[in-house]
């Protein structure tokens, strides 16, 4: 059964930023399980696929628009599908092209970055999701959703690149939130294991727009404060 819940898990992803762990179905039952037989060392029965389906509450999505962008590209995505706009979704087809100029802007610059890497500067990926883990240990539960805070480590090192993913889990149900405070004690624990300040002059952090951990001045100050006195940061 771990083998069908994983599989599940990938093929039915839960959308960025969503709070708790909703997996969305793209394809219909017979295409998902015809996926599932054909690379499944020992397939379950159609049934007991179904059953453990209805069992992770995995929700029928209809057609796939870019759920998995952010809201403004979502909307570009369904503006661009009508032929009549008022002039109110004219403005905000607009808004939401500059939207998607500014972000190839700047996976450009990423893609820059990372191709001329510096020794001794890191390269930093972080974003936050949820993860659904059975069964809950301890507990009379079937399983339990922790957040993840998913930070991607890459930088230069005798010259052959380097990288490292790593996966900061709360088990705790009272603090079990993807906050400013979750996201302290993980680079708490990232500058102290890595030994960042000694490692690197500079870090570059890159993350979504997270307004409610990421892109906050409490992050601003923690950065400033966590790679004094010597690590640069440049955050994205």
């Amino acid at each position: 059964m771990t083998e069908l819940c994983e599989f599940l898990a990938a093929s039915c992803p839960t959308k960025s930023g969503e709070k708790s762990v909703t997996y969305h179905q793209y394809v219909s039952d017979d295409a998902l399980y015809q996926a599932y037989f054909t690379t499944s060392i020992a397939p379950v029965s159609f049934s007991t696929f179904y059953n453990i389906k209805r069992w992770m509450r995995i929700k029928h999505a209809g057609k796939y628009l870019g759920q998995f962008d952010c809201a403004k590209c979502l909307q570009l995505t369904k503006l661009n599908l009508k032929s009549n706009l008022t002039m109110e979704e004219g403005q905000e087809q607009q808004r939401c092209r500059r939207h998607e100029d500014a972000k190839k802007m700047q996976r450009l610059q990423y893609q820059r970055l990372r191709a001329n890497l510096l020794p001794r500067h890191l390269l930093i990926l972080m974003d936050f999701t949820s993860v659904f883990l059975t069964p809950k240990v301890g507990t009379s539960n079937d399983f339990s959703v922790v957040q993840d805070c998913i930070v991607v480590l890459e930088w230069i090192e005798n010259s052959a690149r380097k990288r490292l993913n790593l996966d900061y889990l709360c088990g705790c149900p009272e603090s079990n939130k993807n906050d400013y405070f979750f996201v302290l004690h993980a680079w708490l624990k990232l500058f102290r294991d890595q030994k960042l300040n000694e490692r690197f002059d500079a870090l570059h952090i890159w993350t979504d727009g997270g307004p409610h951990h990421f892109k906050t001045r409490y992050c601003q100050w923690m950065w400033h404060w966590l790679s004094q006195p010597s690590a640069k940061v440049v955050f994205s």
